[in-house]
Parts: C-alpha cells; structure tokens; sequence
C-alpha cells in the first residue's frame, strides 16, 4: 500500500528502504525529520499512524515541550539536564548561550526558555511502543548533550531522557 507522507511524499510499505530524512523549516528553524525502519515491510496502519504524528507535526511538539515544562516542575529528568549545564558550562559560555534569554527568570529556566527542536525521528515498526523521538539541544557548539522526549503510537510522552 502507498501512503502519501507529508514532508516524505509516497512511501510503499511493502518497499521500504531503512532509513529517509528531510530537513524541514518549523518556526524559522531547520529541523530534521527521520523514518527508521528494520525492515522491507510495514502493516499499513503504522504507516496511517506515522502520517497522523506528521500532519500534526505543530501538536506533537507542543505536547513534548509541555511535557519537558511539567517534568521541569515537577520531575527529575529536566533537572538533571538543566542542573549538567549550570555546573559544567564555563562563566562565559553560559553568558553567551543566554545572552538573549530573559534575565529575570533563574537561570535553569533562562537555559530552558534557548531550548530548541533539532531532529524528530521515528520507529514505526519498534516493538517496545516507541515511536517518535524528539531531540532538543541548546547549542550544539556549547554541548554535545541533548534533551531526548520518547513518544508511544498513541501520541503520549513515555519518557524524557538526557543523552550525548
């Protein structure tokens, strides 16, 4: 079956290649989008539910910041992201990075407000009910370490994680 893909264009779910990327402007940024596939084939209804994250691309994001927002508040793993800045950026790079950022926030949420979308990728044929991953990095110059957001099929953060 072919399925029409917003970004992709037509993709058939019984010829599949491993791995397709675009880059796309989202709030005059450049993000990058991936599929990821294991194997040749896919039901059609995990390509409907790809093309479902994508043409609510916009929703998607919101739903992962606001996640990030509440872990923030109330969890640990954002911490523990913003907390690895703040000790290990020197004086100056943190000045840098928020230079822009308003100064009458603290500064972990100075940090949390340069955030930014690098990569969504997705695993629709992931067993383990991940399906979409969503990069957020502060300054790839300043830090290799990145803010990952997990989502499940049904659209729903399982988990925030902090990667390199």
């Amino acid at each position: 079956m072919i399925v029409n893909l917003p970004f992709f264009n037509e993709i058939d779910s019984d010829s599949l290649t491993d791995y397709y990327e675009v880059d796309i402007d989202f709030e005059q940024r450049s993000i990058e989008l991936d599929i990821n596939f294991n194997e040749e084939s896919i039901e059609p209804a995990k390509l409907l539910i790809l093309k479902s994250y994508l043409d609510d691309l916009p929703g998607i994001i919101n739903v992962a910041q606001t996640e990030i927002d509440n872990d923030f508040k109330n969890g640990e793993d954002v911490k523990e992201f913003l907390d690895f800045h703040t000790e290990e950026l020197d004086k100056d790079e943190l000045e840098n990075l928020l230079k822009d950022a308003d100064k009458n926030l603290s500064v972990e949420q100075q940090i949390l407000s340069v955030l930014k979308l690098r990569r969504i990728g997705f695993y629709p044929d992931e067993e383990d009910e991940l399906f979409a991953v969503l990069d957020f990095i502060i300054d790839e110059d300043i830090s290799q370490y990145i803010l990952v957001v997990k989502m499940n099929s049904d659209k729903a953060v399982d988990h925030i994680t902090m990667e390199s």
